[in-house]
């Protein structure tokens, strides 16, 4: 009496498992972005493009550190705003020039990308002082979902004993992040 019932549920059971996975299968995404062609099809160069292969996830902050320096136009952030599906890139403390960076994006959920410029001017502030200053922003439409970011170009120099890093010859070492739009 326990085997057919035992048998029962075993087929019962692989039933339920067939078709779960055959549903899983049917809404799997058909054709994931390859971040990397959708860069270059932008206009972002292949040798920054390919970098997008080793975005480090960024915190799932609203305001995402990318850079840190302490020298005019190394700092940036990235502001998320994930009700409009929008990101701020900001190059902190750049008063009296344009900025010569640009930003590439590819939105991992959709497939859309893009490459911005820093063109939008905001108030902002020395770092460590109240002294008032200007940052460059670019303003990246990417809607919802994961999103690689890749920001490279020139950066002012800076005068330093011994310069050990490219930023202190004027290259901004690209900076590659996934952000959670």
């Amino acid at each position: 009496m326990r085997l057919p019932r035992v048998l029962g549920t075993m087929v019962a059971a692989l039933l339920v498992a067939a078709l779960g996975s055959a549903a899983a299968v049917g809404s799997a995404h058909a054709d994931p972005v390859e971040p990397v062609s959708r860069l270059i099809a932008a206009g972002v160069p292949v040798d920054v493009a390919v970098l997008a292969r080793f975005a480090a996830p960024a915190a799932a902050t609203a305001t995402v550190p990318l850079s840190s320096g302490g020298f005019p136009g190394v700092g940036l952030d990235a502001v998320i705003d994930r009700r409009a599906g929008t990101v701020t890139v900001i190059q902190r403390w750049l008063d009296y020039q344009p900025s010569r960076l640009t930003v590439g994006w590819v939105n991992l959920a959709n497939g859309r990308s893009g490459v911005s410029t820093f063109s939008r001017t905001l108030p902002g502030k020395v770092p460590w002082t109240s002294y008032p200053t200007l940052d460059r922003a670019a303003l990246l439409r990417t809607g919802t979902g994961p999103v690689a970011i890749v920001v490279y170009g020139k950066v002012p120099g800076t005068v330093a004993l011994i310069g050990l890093s490219s930023e202190a010859y004027g290259y901004l070492t690209p900076i590659v992040r996934l952000l959670q739009v």
